[in-house]
Order: C-alpha cells, then structure tokens, then sequence
C-alpha cells in the first residue's frame, strides 16, 4: 500500500495559498500564483473553480497548463470580477484548485483519488454599512494551575466607518457556572475593513480543571461576544497504592486501587492491572469496572487475581488507570507472594507486608510460649544448682 500511494505524492505546490481583498462595486482585478513542480518533472495541470462568493466572477487565461521538468514554478494570472453588492456582509471565498492530470503516455490505469491537486483561495472581505465588528473567536494559551493564561480575541471592522474605541471583557466561569474572575484587554481604535487582536492575561490560581470564558467585546455603542472552553493543567488523577487483605497463594487476591482526583470535573475511570514475572512475561491481565471519580474526592477501585497454579516469589506490576478518550497514567509496583501474604509497593521501594491474619499469629503466639517455657526452665535450673 505504501508503494501504492508514493505516486500519489504531491508533486505540485501553489504560493499564495491564500489572497484577501476588500470589496469595491464593479471593480476588477488582475490577481496571480505561482504553481510550484516540486518534483521537476513534465505535468499537466487543470485549473477549476468553486465558492461561496455568489456573483464574483473569476476569469481564466488558461484552464490546462503544462510545466516542463525544467520549470521549477510557472506564474498564472487570472482576473476576478466583482458585482455591483454581496446579499450580505462577511468573509465570502473563491477557491481556485490545482489538479494534476494523469499522464496520457502511462499503462497505469486511472483511479478515484489518484488525482492529486492543491487550492489557492480569495477571499474577499464585504462591509456592512456603519459600524459592524466581528469576534473571530477567543485563543487561549492554555497553561498550568498557577501560571499565567493569556487570552487572545481577532476582531475584525467589518463596518464602512471607523470605530472609535474597541474593548473587550472576558469573564472566567468554573465547572458549576460559578464566576470566577474578570479580566481586560487594551482599547483601541479601529479603522474600517481592519482587524486587531485584543489581549488580555488571567493569573490562574486556580485547581486544574475546564473553565469556561465568555468575551464581552464593547465597540462604541454596541457589542459583540464569544464564548470558549478551555482546560488549565490536564486531567490529573493521584495513584496512592494498592492494599491487599487476608491473601492466601493459590487463592483469589482481592487488589485495592486507592486514587485521588486532582481535577474539578466528574471522570469516569477503570484501571487495569498487567502482572509480570522476573523473566518479564506476562502471566495476568486484570480490570476493575468502571467507576466515576468525583472531583477532588478519593476513590478505591477493586481488581480480583486468580492466584492458581502462581509460585511464592517477586512480580511486577503496571498499574493503568484509564480516563476520558484514551488517556490514562501509569505506576510500576514490585509483588512479592509468600503462602500466607502479600506485599506490594511501588518499584524501588520497600513493600508493607499484608498477609493472612489467623496463621501468622499462631506462629507468633506458639514461639512466645516456646521462649517463656525456655526462660523459666534455665531461671529453675540455675536456682537448683545454687
């Protein structure tokens, strides 16, 4: 497939890729690109055109050209014809696209999609009579918690007069639509078919999580808004340890999955345990079911082990926790398995020891008596020699 699809490669480029122009009743235009043969070979090219910009007209010299593999680019003018009034303001766009044809001279048969082409586009801007501003959206430069986060909102007049003072005010909201905080950009004038970008910064000390900005744009007497959502940090989630309780070797192994969120939303979660001997192969796979971690809460999730047929010794553990749309984090755990216990602790460090209560402490108890009766034995024996 990989040597299939090398042919179709681009071997054409285009420079503008794109060209904006403001509307003038009537006017017409000579406007041009550079069709750009990568690849320097012979290729034909075909030139066609569609958009949404109802009533411009583009006109073509030429709609087949031909680069020789001795021209690197070739320059193509076009004229492009305006009507007497758009139906309405805004941004309209004509697209030219570049396609290269199949070679006649090949044996290779013509398929759907071999043909390969690139666009260059016009886009050409209408005002609306006054004063008319349009928000291009909000950019935001998404930081972590505590960092600064800046805030960008495009404005563009596309009005016939002048704006006299642009200003915006972006209002921060938590998760639960609570305002958090308010900031400012600068405020400027703004000359008509000109745009800006409005600035303002947001010290985010603040848990990290998804917040919600809405920009509250004032030019002279109106107003305009945008909204966004945005994240600070990244979803975080806390793994704490895995506990086990009362383990027998051979039995089932009940592993507790202690987490914490560090995130101010709901996030739905499992976690997978991947268990490996020393010589790294991987002898089980577990999951726990799927949970819902509450936002700043802790949480354990439980995972069953099938210890049948597994020797006494030490394994590795992974520990996935898996949450929102393929992300998850991951923790490496050593396991050392003994007939009566457990114990598990993260890799390098030194494990707690759990293990089955009632066996232990026979043993416990029976070497204490062994020690009392010793003890008192050599304190009668010692007297009696006296």
């Amino acid at each position: 497939m990989a040597v299939l699809l090398s042919a179709s490669v681009a071997a054409i480029g285009v420079t503008p890729g794109r060209t904006t122009i403001n509307f003038e009743p009537n006017a017409r235009q000579t406007l041009g690109f550079d069709i750009i043969n990568d690849q320097q070979k012979d290729v034909r090219v075909i030139l066609t055109i569609d958009g949404d910009a109802k009533g411009a007209e583009v006109i073509l010299k030429q709609q087949i050209i031909e680069l020789k593999s001795t021209e690197d680019r070739k320059h193509v003018e076009y004229d492009l014809r305006m009507p007497k009034e758009f139906e309405s303001p805004g941004t309209k766009e004509l697209r030219i696209s570049i396609t290269e044809m199949p070679d006649e001279t090949s044996d290779r048969p013509i398929t759907v999609g071999a043909m390969v082409g690139v666009i260059t586009q016009v886009r050409i801007k209408v005002p609306e009579q006054g004063k008319y501003l349009k928000i291009e959206g909000i950019e935001v430069s998404e930081g972590q918690a505590g960092e600064y986060v800046t805030f960008l909102v495009p404005v563009n007049n596309l009005g016939t007069e002048r704006i006299g003072k642009v200003k915006a005010n972006i209002t921060i909201f938590g998760p639960t639509n609570e305002e958090i905080a308010v900031v400012e950009t600068q405020e400027e004038p703004l000359d008509a078919m000109k745009r800006t970008m409005l600035k303002a910064v947001w010290p985010a000390n603040v848990n990290a999580g998804k917040y919600f900005a809405v920009a509250y744009v004032s030019y002279d007497e109106k107003t305009a808004r945008a909204e966004k959502i945005f994240t600070v940090g990244r979803a975080s989630i806390e793994i704490l340890g895995i506990d086990t309780k009362n383990f027998q070797l051979g039995g089932i192994a009940k592993m507790d999955v202690k987490l914490k969120s560090n995130w101010n939303e709901m996030l739905e979660i499992f976690a997978e345990l991947f268990i490996k001997n020393t010589e790294m192969d991987q002898i089980a796979n577990v999951k726990t079911p799927t949970a819902y971690l509450e936002p700043g809460k802790d949480m354990t999730l439980t995972a069953y082990w099938d210890t049948q047929g597994v020797e006494e010794g030490k394994y590795y553990v992974t520990l996935r926790v898996n949450y929102g749309e393929k992300e998850y984090i991951e923790k490496q755990f050593e396991a050392f398995l003994s007939l009566n216990g457990m114990s598990i602790s993260p890799l390098g460090m030194t494990g707690k020891v759990t293990a089955a209560g009632s066996s232990n402490k026979g043993l416990m108890v029976a070497l204490i008596v062994i020690l009392i009766v010793i003890n008192v034995g050599w304190f009668w024996y010692m007297k009696k020699r006296k």
